[in-house]
């Protein structure tokens, strides 16, 4: 997978998925490629102004296998670009007088295009053009690169035409609780005093600097309460509720208190030492899992356990198991959504265990190694064991991680096919009797993309905090596709 600069990665997190997103002065495209590899979008333009730009754009389109998903136009801003079906723009990279000029000649954008705005300089100017022009800047989302501040502005239309202050100008919709957006503020502020020392030293009037870096300083006095863990729970108490975990799961908060504030959170499918290392360099006080870092009853408790150095470092972590697996939004329903286009899958299916897993018919008629090919590039899936079933695959099943278990429920659910992992000997064997198809994407690749789904969600729901993803396992193997019925059967193993 693609890893973003914070920067780009802030510019993402406002694509709100509706439809098609135009990257305008794409350079490289690491924008588009990550937006179709996290299922934000289905469908991107990435466009540039230059020739040059384009072909470093098509060199990382054919570099991750988007060649045929990334559409490259070459266009002047917008002014080249087909306005039809494109819900997002981001224009990101550029002066504000460069982004400014770039919507002055695209009135399209007035039928509520989401707009992504990440100015490199005179944020100010830019802030003030869309209230004078009638768009209402939704929220902003700072991010720091080294010692470069920057903001990430999402805007829409609303016809609402009106005049700014000089302190709305320079904070727009910053939240203060967010450190990033504080040194941001900081920063201007320190900015405006310099200038006014510099008027004063030279016998001039420097009232209206003072007085704005006065009203900055004392608008983040004002603002600067820091958010509680409490709150991070009980919204993902209402995304995933907690009182739908199985008797056997330990969900919850598992380490810290309700009232430890948060500064930065971190997402992670399981908390490892190397995941709290990871928190504490990226500054963040709350570890936020899919596998619980405490399941089963701890006996002693070492400098080498992950509870260890949470407790070290001070940091809190909630963990959410079986509640996010069958959450609207969770394990399943996301591995259902990637799989949909992939597999041709019909929109609607039957659930297995109470939506631990799922039955779904598909358009077409697969065959077993055509199946597993299909789904080593929808789950970036670096290995797929998989037995070949007696009967062509025209409804499947799937569950996340290790759904096994849920084998003779696919068998009576009528399925062909069924996905999960960490398929054990015996499932093998059963899967053979049934003459129903058996594949093991292994549990990491299936449970995963709802981390960055998760990612995403969060860092819409609390744009005052860094929310990152760390994928510190790196879980990847060499590419190799394997048909398991083959050694039931005594013949060699087929790769692909």
């Amino acid at each position: 997978m693609l890893t973003l600069s914070p920067r780009l990665l802030a510019c993402a997190r406002l694509v709100s998925g509706a439809g098609c997103c135009c990257d305008v002065g794409t350079d490289h495209a690491y924008l588009p490629v990550y937006l179709l590899q996290q299922g934000i979008c289905t469908s991107v333009i990435a466009s540039d102004i230059g020739e040059g730009p384009l072909q470093y754009a098509r060199q990382t389109a054919a570099r991750w296998g988007l060649s045929d998903r990334i559409r490259i136009l070459l266009s002047d801003g917008l002014q080249q670009v087909p306005d039809a079906g494109i819900t997002d723009v981001v224009i990101a990279g550029m002066g504000a007088e460069t982004i400014c000029g770039i919507l002055e000649h695209a009135d399209w954008l007035q039928r509520g295009t989401n707009l992504i705005l990440q100015p490199m300089t005179k944020a100010p100017l830019l802030r003030r053009w869309l209230a004078e022009n009638g768009y209402g800047l939704c929220r902003e989302i700072p991010a720091q690169e080294e010692q470069r501040l920057y903001t990430v502005m999402q805007a829409q239309y609303t016809g609402e035409k009106r005049n700014i202050s000089p302190l709305e100008a320079r904070i727009g919709a910053l939240d203060q609780r967010n450190p990033v957006a504080r040194a941001y503020v900081q920063a201007q502020t320190d900015a405006l005093e310099k200038k006014a020392a510099g008027l004063t030293r030279a016998g001039l009037d420097a009232g209206s600097e003072q007085a704005l870096a006065a009203a900055l300083t004392a608008w983040a006095r004002e603002r600067s309460r820091s958010m509680q863990v409490k709150e991070i729970y009980n919204w993902l108490d209402a995304y995933a509720p907690f009182a739908g975990q199985e008797r056997w799961d330990n969900s919850g908060l598992l380490v810290g208190s309700m009232e430890q504030e948060v500064h930065g959170i971190l997402l992670t499918l399981d908390i490892s030492s190397d995941a709290v290392e990871e928190a504490a360099r990226k500054h963040c006080d709350l570890l936020l899992a899919h596998h619980p870092v405490i399941f089963d009853p701890l006996r002693q408790l070492t400098p080498t356990h992950p509870v260890y150095g949470l407790v070290q470092h001070g940091m809190a972590a909630i963990c959410s198991h079986t509640p996010l697996d069958r959450a609207a939004e969770g394990v399943n329903n996301t591995l259902l959504e990637l799989l949909r286009p992939a597999l041709e899958l019909e929109e609607s299916g039957q659930m297995l265990e109470e939506g631990f897993g799922m039955a779904v018919n598909s358009h077409r008629c697969w065959d077993a190694a055509q199946l597993a090919v299909a789904l080593k590039q929808c789950l970036d899936c670096t290995v797929v064991r998989y037995a070949a079933g007696n009967k062509p695959i025209r409804r499947i099943g799937f569950a996340c991680g290790s759904g096994g278990s849920m084998l003779e429920e696919a068998i009576g659910a009528g399925c062909d096919a069924f996905i999960t992992g960490d398929v054990k000997h015996d499932r093998w064997y059963a899967a053979r009797s049934a003459g129903i198809a058996l594949f093991d994407c292994g549990h990491y690749h299936l449970e995963v993309p709802v981390m960055r789904r998760l990612e995403q969600a969060m860092g819409q729901a609390f744009p005052e905090l860094p929310v990152f993803y760390a994928d510190v396992l790196g879980l990847r193997h060499s590419s190799v596709i394997s048909d398991f019925s083959a050694r039931s059967a005594g013949c060699s193993t087929s790769r692909g």
